[in-house]
């Protein structure tokens, strides 16, 4: 017996009493994972973490989706036909329905996207509605609803008028922020999104069969889907499972089929052990794990103080010692599979010998004479294994380079969103997704210090004109814009880029092509099966047609 097999033997014993999902006959098409926590909100314009995000693609679907490759196919639109000016997309909707029955019409997308855009309606993605005509200035309460450049012209059709061009567009309206809402259920009842069962309207593959609270998530599949036919699971499971522990268990008994790591994170001390299974798969992803600085209250409002913490932190030596998943460290803002596996080397490893003297030039800026004048700094982090490790390995390293003394305090992740949000913080520590395939997604969220993904609060007048001006670029000159741009917000420091992240799960044989376009969500918007010899053999996502933007005119498949 080696060494893996028997700590395997020993998990199975000493977790046999753990409580797991109930034993049921199953059929081949049923789909058993687990998920960390409860999702922080169904309805697609407000979540905000990879748990709710997981959902919103199975439950819901918008204009367009992404296929594995990050290539884009045609969804809820039949046809698109965009101007010669690449400022206004005009959508042919498909005959398509909620799961109640009812039409999907182009009024229901008006309806969500501008309440996305009213002032007082909680939209942490409101920002990526931007590129759309007097979306901000709405959003900020300058203009009215009206004047969006978002119209139903009838039922079918959709026309959008942006304020500039913007060649990923149609990947941005793949995300799940602009999933339509049903404008009827709405209207009628503002918290339809609580309903936990089948009253709970929706237009994706699935929709909810039952939940039991802090147990189970059921979904089943949605016979009101358009393309129903195509979508062979017909139950998903997602079995709350707090502890990493247990979620092994479970998985080595054959009582879970998937465990994704962004959704169910593992016991550090197990992950050198997990990456020689046979059923280990891991991947490049856009996710990266960062530290925030809250660049509007002393002592980060110092440039100098922010770039002396990145030049005294070695990144190299977290992932060698704590993540142990082959992931990049962060040399650059921007993760390379946004950047068509682009690696620049923008950032300094450290600890580097420059360190110790830029934090003197700042302690001088900030009027104090030694590191012992400095505020009390509190490190917050979301309470995991692997976070808890990697705020201890931040702490010892700013000591050691800095003989600096940073107190750690973990937050339940909802209590740590709510402390980003409110910028109560001094540093945090937590991950952020890429939401379409391009650098943009990452740097504009810097363009306004208010944005809800801006979590420094952090802003340059020029910094945001490159990114204006990379709107009426492309190819490589448009990459050179954007590149200047981050080197600029490197230089600027509001956030240390710890590591990129990879997509990284235990899958059993039977689960096939399990592809992520979006960092750390599967590709839930397309699942299908595949028939093989295999027994229980389905696919979570394949290949599917897709076509290149800017197109004159664009049909589906």
């Amino acid at each position: 017996m080696n060494k893996l097999t028997a700590v395997w033997v020993i998990l199975v014993i000493v977790f046999s009493a753990c409580d797991r999902p109930p034993q049921e006959k199953r059929n081949s098409q049923h789909l058993r994972m687990s998920i960390g926590r409860e999702p922080q909100s169904l309805d697609p314009r407000k979540g905000a973490e990879v748990v709710s995000a997981a959902l919103h693609f199975l439950l819901f679907e918008g204009l367009t989706r992404f296929n594995a490759d990050w290539s884009i196919t045609l969804s809820l639109a039949e046809n698109i036909e965009i101007s010669e000016d690449k400022k206004t997309y005009l959508f042919t909707l498909r005959d398509a329905q909620w799961s109640n029955g009812t039409p999907i019409t182009a009024h229901d997308f008006v309806y969500a996207w501008k309440k996305v855009l009213d002032p007082s309606f909680p939209s942490p993605n409101a920002h990526l509605f931007y590129p759309i005509k007097n979306a901000e200035s709405a959003k900020k309460g300058l203009s009215s609803s009206a004047t969006i450049g978002v119209h139903a012209l009838n039922h079918k059709t959709l026309l959008i008028e942006l304020e500039t061009p913007t060649p990923y567009f149609l990947q941005l309206v793949a995300f799940s922020a602009f999933f339509p809402i049903c404008r009827e259920v709405d209207e009628k009842n503002p918290g339809w999104a609580l309903a936990h069962d089948r009253h709970f309207i929706c237009n994706g593959p699935f929709q909810i069969a039952e939940w039991q609270n802090m147990q189970r998530i059921r979904l089943e599949r949605n016979p009101f889907y358009w393309d129903k036919d195509k979508i062979s699971l017909e139950l998903i499971d997602l079995f709350l499972l707090s502890e990493g522990m247990t979620a092994l268990h479970l998985f080595e008994n054959n009582q879970l089929d998937l465990i994704q790591f962004s959704l169910s994170p593992m016991p550090a001390d197990w992950l050198s052990f997990l990456r020689e299974k046979e059923e280990f798969y891991t991947e490049p992803s856009s996710g990266s794990v960062i530290i925030a600085f809250n660049t509007r209250q002393f002592p980060f409002n110092n440039k100098k103080l922010r770039r002396a913490f990145s030049l005294a932190l070695n990144r190299k030596a977290i992932i060698d010692n704590i993540t142990q998943l082959d992931e990049i460290p962060a040399y650059s803002l921007v993760p390379p599979v946004l950047k068509n596996n682009t690696h620049d080397a923008l950032i300094l490893d450290g600890p580097h010998p420059h360190a110790a003297g830029l934090l003197n030039e700042a302690l001088a800026e900030l009027g104090l004479s030694s590191t012992e004048e400095l505020p009390p700094l509190i490190y917050l982090y979301s309470a995991s294994d692997i976070n808890k490790k990697t705020a201890e390995t931040i702490q010892a390293q700013l000591h050691e380079a800095l003989g600096l003394n940073i107190s750690l305090q973990s937050l339940e992740h909802r209590c740590l969103l709510s402390a980003i949000q409110k910028k109560d913080f001094e540093m945090v520590q937590t991950v952020w997704v890429a939401q379409y395939n391009d650098p943009m997604n990452i740097l504009e969220r810097f363009k306004s210090k208010d944005n809800a993904k801006n979590y420094s609060g952090w802003e340059d007048p020029d910094f945001s004109n490159l990114l204006v001006q990379s709107s009426y670029e492309a190819g490589s000159r448009r990459m050179e814009t954007l590149l200047e741009a981050e080197k600029k917000l490197i230089d600027e420091m509001p956030i240390i880029p710890l590591y990129h992240l990879n997509a990284s799960y235990l899958k059993k044989p039977y689960v096939k092509n399990l592809i992520s376009p979006y960092s750390s969500n599967l590709c839930y918007a397309r699942i299908s099966n595949e028939p093989t010899h295999e027994k229980r053999d389905f696919t979570l996502c394949g290949p599917t047609p897709y076509f290149t933007p800017y197109s004159a005119s664009i049909k589906s498949e």
